[in-house]
């Protein structure tokens, strides 16, 4: 019990390190920019400024009133605007000092037009997300998806980043106390996409951010002067509108709020008379004193309030454009919208028009494409929540639960009526037909229970759930539907129960032949969602049937493993193939340390697939090639090296012949085996016809990385790696420094895109390649790169030994021969002592295996400690040795 729990422990922490270093390797992608932080020399004097600070600092602190009716529904600005040499910059840099020392400061960057990274935009919000990353793991994680998502987002244009990198991950972020934004001299880098999104998109932030800026006076800066000029322009009211008394009583009834300033303005276009318009609403008796909710809601209310709701035409059309404007996940467009309710026009050009002050999307000339949101996180609340509670404005109330169900059964309907009707893509994933590998291209081109979804939902992922996963996966997006089949499986009846069962193995079935379809296409991050899908939905089928489905669910978790391992989240690989041994016990047992029990268990496996592959072998030569495979392996492993050559040439001899009927399908499943042949074949003594294998692996390999690099490279290096060992086996030393520099050169080029994949094979590498230096007499080079790999090793030991060890023992082996080639005695005792605890402590896991190595590593020891005199230890260890 103890054990187990110290497994379980361990692979935890496993879990968490790989997590950690993966997200870590994700997170360096961001471009940040050096000296932009605050400065603690730059601060003002002692007991200077402190009115300004105070108030400053009260500003961020603050909370609602007892009485106000909720939370600030986005976050705060503060513009702090001044002349040149006013002193704006100290005060920022003192209110920085404080936060940090507080504990509040969120980012903070310092514009300076004469050093370069600071005299532009271009970084601010990857310096911002790395700095929330750093603050909050919850944003980190959402930070990291997004730029595995997007590769690109570190690099994209400054309003991408601040969606994707900075307000989407902060989106329902928990801060005990108020986090600060500081960004200091807007004038020193001006720029109006920067502009925009403070203005605009800012505000959607939580509440509990703060956003501190400082500028020199700029014309933009005025801003509702600015908008009541562009509206002025706009309409052609003249240069002076709406004159200077009016401008000032506006100025002051927006109380700084920039958000009731827009809609003021777009509120005014729709009229023939704007100036007695605004006239008539500044004239207005609302108490000073009102909050910004307040002021919003009142302006708000006195827009919808002078619709005409006499007209039930109208009213259809703004329950449909307000309605699915709050309640999509997605926004979507006016020809979506019209698509989704099969009504074209949706309604009149008026109507729209007079909703501009509240959507977007409603302009005449952006309606094709803009999609229509709500203009404001406030408006939101004020027409789901607070307008509900307000008596005289409950007729204008939007349900979003209604909606959010009638929406539901809309996307059904269409989806798949679609889906039937347009034959979009052929069925790759149910086929029977032989297909190209990948994925086709495309032609550009909460719920509630009501028993009419129900039966549409039902319907649906009967008939049409396999053809939108495969339209989904060409579109380029795979997704995680777990959730709706979990909600279908608790609200269906019982006689709907047995159709979803059926339509849930077809859909678990396709999608491990996604997996397969998307691992050819290199996108590894999409297989793991598919893979986990899949695993989730044949969990729940090997419940209801064991026998049937064991085998499948074992099959999910193979390719969970595979796609872990493809990302290099070892860990995370290891847990989902112990899993897997649970339920096919046979299948890589010797992965996870069961090396003794793994042949018996293979080979009962082989038992039940030779006979179905004798009696239909076209049918089962792919899966019997497989288990062929992984029965040499575990013999491999136990030192049975005869009868896992005599198990490799048959599976051989088996993906040769596909690979010659189907060589799109089965040429890249070949090459792995021959790489496989060729260790075994080196290993009984055959090195001719181990070379003969490798190159003929190396030579598939060139020609798929030709076509596909990104898929093949990888398996290119590590082919390289081999054929480098077998050249040199065969005497042809300079070609084999040849092939392994050219390895290692692949392996640091993958290093760099994908480190937690790849830092182990570069390890493996450089070992080799420190070899073959040393063959060529090159002993100052093989020493240094064989000390650059057991520095990366130590690290990656640190971060998760059981998976590293065994990489770290053959490393710190080849350091002490290197070190014993230039006459270091000392030095290589040291680290030949290391070594021999090291080999020690696995030897027990697998004898068999560690015999020869450990073997072989007193040996250099005894020979080490002759070298420095110790006669009588080295006597000992050799005696050791030889009783191995």
């Amino acid at each position: 019990m103890t054990t187990n729990i110290h497994v379980q422990e361990t692979l935890r922490a496993i879990q968490e390190n790989a997590k950690a270093l993966t997200q870590n390797a994700t997170l360096d992608r961001l471009h940040t920019v050096q000296g932009a932080s605050w400065d603690i020399s730059r601060a003002c004097l002692e007991n200077t400024c402190l009115k300004l600070i105070n108030g400053i600092l009260a500003w961020i602190d603050a909370v609602p009133g007892p009485d106000s009716t909720s939370q600030p529904t986005g976050a705060t600005i503060m513009l702090l605007k001044a002349v040149t040499g006013a002193g704006k910059t100290t005060v920022v840099h003192t209110v920085a000092r404080i936060c940090a020392e507080r504990k509040q400061l969120a980012s903070s960057f310092f514009f300076d037009r004469k050093t370069e990274g600071r005299n532009t935009p271009k970084l601010l919000f990857s310096t911002i997300a790395a700095d929330l990353s750093r603050m909050d793991r919850h944003i980190a994680d959402r930070v990291t998806t997004a730029i595995e998502e997007n590769g690109s987002l570190p690099s994209a244009p400054i309003s991408n980043q601040f969606v994707k990198l900075v307000l989407e991950p902060s989106k329902g972020v928990s801060l005990a106390r108020p986090a600060v934004i500081v960004i200091d001299a807007l004038d020193e880098a001006w720029d109006d996409r920067l502009l925009h999104i403070l203005r605009d998109q800012a505000c959607d932030l939580p509440s509990v951010f703060r956003i501190f800026l400082t500028s020199r006076m700029r014309p933009e800066l005025e801003f509702a002067p600015h908008k009541v000029c562009v509206l002025a322009n706009d309409i052609d009211l003249g240069d002076d509108w709406p004159g200077e008394e009016l401008t000032l009583k506006l100025v002051e009834k927006a109380g700084g709020l920039f958000q009731w300033i827009t809609t003021m303005c777009d509120y005014l276009r729709q009229f023939t008379n704007p100036t007695r318009k605004l006239t008539e609403l500044l004239s207005s008796n609302d108490p000073a004193s009102n909050s910004a909710e307040e002021k919003m809601d009142r302006l708000y209310a006195t827009i919808i309030e002078s619709f005409n709701w006499r007209d039930e035409e109208f009213i259809n059309n703004y329950q449909v454009l307000m309605g699915t404007a709050i309640a999509s996940k997605t926004p979507m467009s006016i020809p979506a919208m019209e698509e989704l309710y099969g009504k074209r026009p949706i309604t009149l050009d008026l109507t729209l028009r007079r909703l501009n002050p509240l959507l977007t999307g409603m302009n005449k000339v952006n309606r094709p494409s803009q999609p229509v949101r709500l203009l404001h996180q406030s408006l939101r609340d004020f027409l789901v929540y607070r307008f509900a509670s307000s008596p005289e404005h409950a007729c204008f109330h939007t349900r979003e639960k209604d909606k959010n169900t009638q929406l539901a059964v809309l996307y059904l309907s269409i989806l798949s009526k679609k889906l039937e009707m347009n034959a979009l893509i052929p069925h790759y994933l149910v086929s029977n037909n032989e297909q190209k590998p990948g994925i086709p291209k495309l032609v550009p081109g909460a719920f509630d229970e009501s028993r009419e979804l129900q039966k549409l939902l039902v319907e649906f992922m009967k008939s049409g759930l396999i053809t939108w996963l495969e339209t989904t996966a060409s579109y380029g997006s795979c997704y995680n539907i777990s959730e709706a089949w979990r909600w279908a499986a608790n609200r269906v009846d019982e006689q709907e129960h047995k159709r979803i069962q059926d339509a849930k193995e077809k859909y678990a079935s396709a999608c491990l032949a996604l997996i397969d379809c998307l691992d050819y296409e290199d996108r590894r991050e999409e297989s793991l969602v598919v893979a986990n899908q899949a695993v989730e939905l044949y969990t729940v089928l090997a419940k209801d049937g064991p026998e049937s489905h064991n085998l499948t669910l074992a099959r999910s978790y193979a390719s969970k493993n595979w796609s872990y391992r493809q990302l290099g989240q070892r860990d995370e690989a290891l847990e989902a193939m112990r899993l897997m041994s649970l339920r096919d016990p046979g299948n890589r047992l010797s992965d996870v340390g069961h090396h003794q029990d793994a042949p018996r268990v293979e080979g009962e496996r082989l038992k039940l697939w030779r006979p179905l592959y004798t009696s239909g072998p076209v049918r089962y030569e792919q899966e019997f090639g497989l288990c062929l495979e992984s029965y040499a392996i575990s013999l491999f492993h136990l030192g049975r090296k005869r009868e896992s050559m005599t198990t490799v040439e048959e599976g051989v001899e088996i993906r040769r012949r596909l690979a010659m009927e189907q060589p799109a399908t089965y040429t890249s499943d070949f090459a792995p085996s021959l790489n496989n042949l060729s260790g075994n074949l080196s290993d009984m003594g055959r090195h001719r016809e181990a070379l003969a294998a490798i190159e003929e692996a190396v030579e598939i390999y060139r020609r798929l990385a030709t076509g596909r690099p990104t898929a093949y490279t990888p398996d290119l290096a590590r082919s390289l790696d081999s054929l480098s060992l077998r050249l040199y086996n065969m005497g042809r030393k300079h070609e084999a420094l040849a092939a392994i520099e050219e390895a290692v050169e692949i392996y640091q080029r993958l290093t760099m895109e994908r480190p937690a994949a790849y830092t182990p094979n570069l390890v493996r590498s450089l070992n080799s390649l420190s070899h073959r230096l040393s063959d060529a007499g090159r002993q100052n080079e093989a020493l240094a790169t064989i000390e650059d790999s057991v520095h990366i090793c130590r690290r990656l030991t640190a971060q998760s030994p059981a998976a590293h060890n065994p990489d770290l023992a053959m490393n710190l082996r080849t350091l002490g021969l290197r070190l014993g080639d230039l006459s270091r005695h000392q030095d290589a005792l040291s680290v030949i002592q290391e070594l021999v605890h090291l080999y020690r402590s696995l030897f027990p896991e697998r004898p068999s295996y560690f015999t020869l190595h450990l073997e072989e590593v007193l040996r250099v020891y005894s020979g080490v400690l002759e070298a420095v005199d110790q006669d009588e230890e080295a006597a000992a260890v050799s005696t050791e040795a030889d009783r191995l």
